[in-house]
């Protein structure tokens, strides 16, 4: 495996030039606009995804429990359907915190990889073009390595 990115940002080397009369602002060539451009874009339709679809799980009402189960494993499924809902919410309000491209070793292929907070709630939008993982889990923590 080779990460090739950092949260947020795929593997641009920006080699723009400091400018003194504003001491924060890099400029940035055409090409190098270009690129952060069709990066923030493709950010925002991954985040309108993720919360769009977040929000329509939300809207579909939940089946209740089955009252002939024991009340042991009862409470265990409503409590798993109210943190499902929670993170449903949080997804909505906040789909993302990370962006990172992987290279598989042994495919070669490049995914691009979505970190969130909690739990992904088993968000899979049809027109996502990557993976969703919570920041718990193996695959969230690729957003803890430097690129």
């Amino acid at each position: 495996m080779t990460l090739l990115a950092n949260p947020f940002f795929s593997r641009i080397i920006v080699e723009g030039s400091f400018d003194p009369e504003h001491p924060k602002v890099m400029a940035y060539s055409l090409q190098q606009e270009g690129a952060l451009a069709k990066l923030g874009q493709a950010l925002l339709r991954a985040f309108e995804s993720i919360a769009g679809e977040a929000k329509k799980q939300l809207a579909q009402t939940r089946s209740r429990t089955n009252p002939t189960l024991p009340d042991a494993a009862r409470k265990n499924l409503e409590h798993i359907n109210i943190e499902n809902q929670t993170s449903l919410r949080d997804l909505a309000k906040e789909p993302s915190i990370a962006r990172v491209e992987v290279q598989w070793s042994d495919t070669r292929a490049i995914e691009e990889i979505y970190v969130c907070r909690a739990s992904s709630a088993g968000i899979f939008p049809a027109d996502f073009e990557g993976r969703l993982v919570s920041y718990r889990s193996a695959m969230g923590r690729f957003a803890e390595i430097p690129g």
